[in-house]
């Protein structure tokens, strides 16, 4: 180990060094709209970070989901997103969503949250997950991958 980091398999270059791994736990959040008014959740959150690539393990339970309206969003990562393209990321068990059959996705693209989607994940075919689609008792799994410049 060098002042660049863990460099493997005799590579020399400083690009290629492995300088940054952690893990640990966070808190995760889930939003309508911007806001949460009256929302009780149980939460729990890990990530797993090597170099600029994070990947978290979220689970969300709504106890009730309060009186805000609007998109339902993600939020309380351990570090901002900086995916420029977008990624749609399916999520796991989506206990008690209503979506009319349709998965449930995570569109991670850059900031401190992301919102969820139901429908083609292509784009442009797909509607945006928002407070009716919940009930109290709804339950969100998530595990996804994502960049930032941390």
């Amino acid at each position: 180990i060098d002042s660049d980091g863990l460099k493997f398999n005799g590579d020399t270059a400083a690009a290629n060094a492995l300088s940054d791994y952690e893990e640990g736990t966070f808190t995760p959040s889930l939003d309508f709209g911007s806001g949460n008014t009256g929302m009780t959740l149980s939460t729990s959150g890990k990530y797993l970070k090597v170099g600029h690539l994070v990947t978290v393990w979220i689970y969300i339970y709504v106890t009730n989901k309060g009186t805000s309206t609007g998109q339902a969003s993600v939020g309380g990562l351990p570090f901002a997103i900086n995916n420029p393209a977008g990624v749609f990321s399916p999520l796991g068990d989506r206990g008690r969503i209503n979506t009319g059959g349709e998965g449930v996705s995570a569109y991670v693209s850059s900031g401190a949250a992301f919102p969820l989607y139901h429908g083609g994940f292509d784009g442009a075919a797909n509607s945006q997950v928002g407070e009716g689609n919940f009930q109290n008792t709804s339950e969100v799994d998530i595990v996804t991958s994502y960049f930032t410049n941390s």
